[in-house]
């Protein structure tokens, strides 16, 4: 599994917890305890889950079902025209929603200020939002097949361009970008919609970087972010209710 954490307006967070879809298992948690429970074993979690830190505003929202979807192909309805996650859904990992719903109302104003034809509209508004939609569904595609194949076990290296590119441009880039600022810069582009993927994907020189910087933290491990997944279950299942155990290790 994985987590993420978002920070938000008016000193708000968000605590994310990731688990793929084939672990039944691990749906326990969407209760609260359970979920508590996992947040508190985890080095990264258990500050930003603490009484001391912050105080919950929700309860535990759990969301299934996610899709990558591209409807980016001819309308079949005359005059129809979608914009953001009706035009093409992306993992809500990648946050990708309501950065597309800005880009493509400014896409389809410009088109609006072009021309008053609802057909010439729609070919100009498509031309120009289609091309990164597209990319951006095949690098979430490509990526969330690779990370369930490395939850279920699968040997992949991420630490190589010429091994699992998914991951290497996703887990390697994050690792490395604290420690090189075009890195960093290059990485959080591409993340955040500033640059098309192919201003990343064809950089030699910077993949390179990831690499050297990559195999140096490879040299000199940090601590587990969290424990294995049996212990993990056996925490989650035995923790009573609002009680944190020590952390592991």
């Amino acid at each position: 599994m994985g987590f993420n954490t978002f920070r938000g307006d008016n000193r708000t967070y968000a605590v994310i917890l990731l688990v793929p879809n084939h672990d039944r298992e691990l749906r326990t948690l969407r209760d609260e305890r359970a979920w508590m429970a996992a947040c508190a074993a985890m080095r990264d979690l258990d500050v930003m889950t603490s009484a001391d830190y912050g105080r919950p505003i929700t309860d535990v929202m759990p969301m299934g079902g996610l899709l990558n979807v591209d409807c980016t192909g001819e309308p079949e309805v005359a005059a129809l025209i979608a914009v953001g996650d009706a035009f093409c859904h992306t993992d809500p990992a990648f946050a990708y929603g309501l950065s597309f719903a800005l880009a493509h109302a400014e896409a389809l104003g410009c088109a609006t200020g072009a021309t008053s034809d609802v057909d010439e509209l729609g070919e100009r508004y498509r031309a120009e939002v289609t091309p990164e939609a597209r990319e951006r569904y095949a690098l979430a595609c490509d990526t969330d097949d690779a990370r369930t194949r490395r939850w279920k076990g699968e040997a992949l290296d991420v630490s190589r361009r010429d091994g699992c590119y998914p991951l290497f441009a996703f887990a390697a880039a994050l690792a490395a970008a604290p420690r090189d600022d075009l890195v960093l810069r290059r990485t959080i582009r591409r993340i955040g919609l500033l640059d098309r993927t192919a201003i990343f994907d064809g950089d030699q020189q910077l993949h390179e970087r990831i690499e050297t910087i990559f195999a140096a933290l490879g040299a000199d491990p940090t601590p587990p972010a969290g424990p294995p997944r049996d212990e993990l279950l056996a925490r989650i299942t035995a923790a009573p209710a609002g009680v944190r155990g020590p952390l592991p290790g």
